[in-house]
């Protein structure tokens, strides 16, 4: 198996903060910028997938408070319709 050596190419990396990069496994000691992870800074973390989670979320929300609202208004106007119809049998 052939070892990488990340030398200079890889503390050139826009991605990690300042400090030493091991030379063989590429890890940081600085850490990473905002926005980055992963043990040599190469992972960019997906920020709107938290935010598209929050905004299906709220869809879902609206959607079911929807469903809920028309299907109590036809429950409803079926209830008055019968009793409608019972008092205009009675007279």
């Amino acid at each position: 198996m052939q070892q990488i050596i990340w030398g200079e190419l890889f503390t050139q990396m826009p991605y990690k903060l300042p400090g030493k990069c091991d030379r063989i496994t590429g890890q940081c000691e600085g850490g990473c910028i905002t926005g980055w992870t992963g043990n040599s800074c190469n992972q960019r973390i997906n920020r709107q997938s938290c935010e598209e989670s929050l905004k299906n979320i709220l869809i879902v929300n609206v959607l079911i408070s929807t469903a809920i609202i028309v299907t109590g208004s036809v429950i409803n106007f079926i209830i008055w319709k019968r009793n409608a119809a019972k008092n205009a049998q009675m007279g």
